[in-house]
């Protein structure tokens, strides 16, 4: 069985982060695997703010640069938010991933999907697909999957329920995003639903609803905004023309989960429902999240103590 100091679970954006600011540690054995191959994408786009890209030298990643996003209310209201100098870039995923993996000195294995996650004295047992592994730290950084958050049983209160388009044959023109934000009220529960665009390029467009709620939205209120969204009128010549490529359902965890630090555990961005589409991407606090976690696991190994009692300066 193969040992490590700190194991990495994902290889986002905030598991990259860790893995990067952990190979600074060369006397500290480190493992980042992933079940993906590493360069695989979802979306093949991620939005992220101008101080970001310049931080890590990514402008050559960009696809589109938006400078001010639209809120529309079904109701009638609108107004346009300028993002002065920290403005949002939509980066190609898989050229971001690449640049960040150039970083990433520590050892790293794709392909490999953690099947049970056991704890055994002061150390972390990992069942994965090919093997038995065992850490001193683990860092979970394994996106909406959660695999502590599902495997410990710990509770979100609340999930976000997203439907997706990926459209082509668009329109999209000028540099502002534009969102239509309706508010639903479900009985004693307000639903809060967004829907919103994301360009690709100027024909390629992903549009989505999202909506917040202690129980499941029904689907068809989803679609309803969905299509309510198309038709108005300040969006439908980005969509006059538009054909669906791709449709598809999720959710993630909306309520920031309180303990985030456990013994040998840190989770980190998605994986302790920290990021939300509520502050317009998550690329970045899940990026620092993973930045703040490598620190103190390197501190910990240094310590030779991996109990909460070190590990909640990261929760901190």
């Amino acid at each position: 069985m193969e040992e490590y100091d700190v194991v990495i679970i994902g290889a986002g954006p905030a598991g990259l982060s860790a893995a990067i600011e952990l190979s600074k540690h060369k006397s500290i054995k480190c493992l980042l695997l992933d079940k993906n191959k590493f360069l695989d994408v979802s979306t093949r786009s991620w939005t992220t703010f101008n101080s970001l890209v310049k931080k890590y030298h990514c402008l050559d990643c960009v696809k589109y640069r938006l400078n001010q996003v639209m809120f529309r209310s079904l109701r009638g209201s609108a107004y346009t938010v300028d993002l002065g100098k920290d403005f949002l870039w939509v980066l190609d995923e898989k050229k971001f991933k690449k640049k960040l993996l150039e970083k990433v000195k520590i050892e790293k294995t794709e392909k490999t999907a953690v099947i049970k996650i056991i704890r055994e004295k002061n150390r972390i047992k990992l069942n994965t697909n090919s093997q038995d592994i065992m850490t001193k730290i683990l860092i979970d950084a394994s996106g909406d999957a959660g695999l502590c958050r599902r495997m410990m049983n710990l509770e979100i209160d609340t999930y976000g329920y997203v439907k997706c388009r990926i459209l082509t044959g668009c329109n999209f023109v000028g540099d502002t995003t534009p969102w239509g934000i309706l508010l639903t009220k479900k009985k004693r529960n307000e639903t809060f639903i967004a829907a919103w665009a994301e360009p690709y390029s100027k024909s390629r467009v992903l549009i989505a609803t999202e909506s917040y709620a202690h129980k499941k939205v029904n689907p068809k209120v989803n679609d309803l905004i969905l299509n309510k969204f198309m038709q108005d009128k300040d969006f439908k010549k980005i969509f006059k023309r538009a054909m669906i490529l791709r449709e598809w359902d999720t959710k993630y965890p909306l309520t920031p989960l309180e303990k985030v630090a456990y013994d040998n555990i840190m989770l980190v961005g998605d994986a302790g429902a920290q990021s939300t589409p509520l502050m317009m991407e998550g690329i970045r606090p899940g990026m620092f999240e993973g930045k703040i976690a490598a620190r103190i696991a390197a501190s910990a190994i240094k310590r030779k103590d991996y109990s909460f009692t070190i590990l909640k300066k990261y929760q901190e």
